[in-house]
C-alpha cells in the first residue's frame, strides 16, 4: 500500500463549511499482526496498541488509501465492530428520521458551497498559475496533515495546451489530478487524468514534466486530456515530503508540442 492514513474529524460541513480534525495516524505509525491484517481502536481514552484518537464531537471516520494503479491493486477491506454500548438497535423516530434527512441535506449543500467557493477564488488568486496557499485552511476543510496540497485553477482554448514543470521532492507518496468547476475529478475510467510517483516518466533525476492537452498526443510523455472540458482545477500532492516545490503551469500552442 503506497499511502494509507486515519482520521476522526468533526464533520461541520452543514454548518460552516468545515472538517476539524480529531485524530490522525498513518500507516507507518501502526503495526500489523503476522498475516499483514491490522487492528485500530478508535476512542476517545489512549488504549494499548493501534490507537486512533477521537473527542467527544467527533461525528465520522475517514480511511485515504492511494494506489500505484488502481487495476491492478486490491482496496483495502475494512470492518467496523462497536465495543462498546448497548447491543441492538433503537427504534427510529419521526424526529430523528427529519433530522437525519436534514443534516445529510445541508451536507450535500455545505460541501458544494464550499468547494464552488474554493473554485471561485482559485480562479481569482492561482488563475493559470500554481499557488502554495494557506494549507491551515486546507486542513480545516477536512485535508490530511501529511499531505501539502498545491492548487491552479487552468483554463485554455481548442488550440492551446498546458505543461507543468516541477522538481520533485523525497516523499512518501506524489500525485496530480485534474478536475472540473465543481473539483470532481475528470473521468478517471477511461481517459488519462491523472499521474503519481510509479506511473510518471521523469524527463531527469527529481524533475517531471506533465502535458495537458484537449486531445491525447502519440507517444507525448505524461500526457493527461481534459476529456472535454476547457477549465477547471489542477491538484498536486506532495505526501510526506520535507519541502515542497511549486510547479511551473505554462500555457503553450498544442501544434508545437512533440512526442
Amino acid at each position: 500500500v503506497p499511502y494509507l492514513s486515519f482520521g476522526t474529524k468533526e464533520n461541520r460541513y452543514a454548518i460552516d463549511g468545515r472538517m476539524i480534525s480529531t485524530g490522525e495516524v498513518d500507516l507507518a505509525d501502526l503495526q500489523l499482526d503476522d498475516d499483514g491484517k491490522l487492528r485500530l481502536t478508535v476512542s476517545t481514552s489512549e488504549t494499548t496498541g493501534n490507537w486512533l484518537p477521537m473527542q467527544a464531537n467527533s461525528n465520522m471516520v475517514i480511511v485515504r488509501q492511494t494506489f500505484h494503479d488502481r487495476r491492478t491493486e486490491i482496496p483495502a477491506r475494512l470492518n467496523i465492530t462497536r465495543l462498546a454500548g448497548e447491543p441492538g438497535h433503537d427504534t427510529l423516530t419521526l424526529e430523528q428520521l427529519a433530522g437525519a434527512l436534514s443534516r445529510g441535506l445541508g451536507f450535500v449543500r455545505g460541501t458544494a458551497e464550499t468547494f464552488k467557493g474554493w473554485v471561485d477564488m482559485f480562479k481569482a488568486a492561482h488563475f493559470n498559475q500554481f499557488q502554495i496557499g494557506d494549507q491551515s485552511f486546507f486542513q480545516a476543510a477536512g485535508g490530511d496533515p501529511n499531505i501539502c496540497y498545491i492548487y491552479a485553477f487552468w483554463q485554455m482554448a481548442e488550440d492551446e495546451a498546458i505543461t507543468i514543470t516541477s522538481r520533485v521532492p523525497a516523499c512518501d507518496y506524489w500525485n496530480f489530478q485534474l478536475t472540473n468547476i465543481w473539483m470532481e475529478s475528470l473521468d478517471y475510467r477511461h481517459h488519462p487524468v491523472h499521474l503519481n510517483h510509479k506511473s510518471a516518466r521523469m524527463t531527469e533525476p527529481g524533475q517531471v514534466v506533465i502535458h495537458v492537452t484537449h486531445e491525447a498526443i502519440d507517444g507525448l510523455p505524461n500526457n493527461l486530456v481534459t476529456t472535454g472540458h476547457s477549465q477547471g482545477v489542477m491538484l498536486l500532492r506532495w505526501i510526506g515530503a520535507a519541502e515542497s516545490p511549486i510547479p511551473q503551469l505554462d500555457l503553450v500552442q498544442a501544434s508545437g508540442l512533440q512526442p
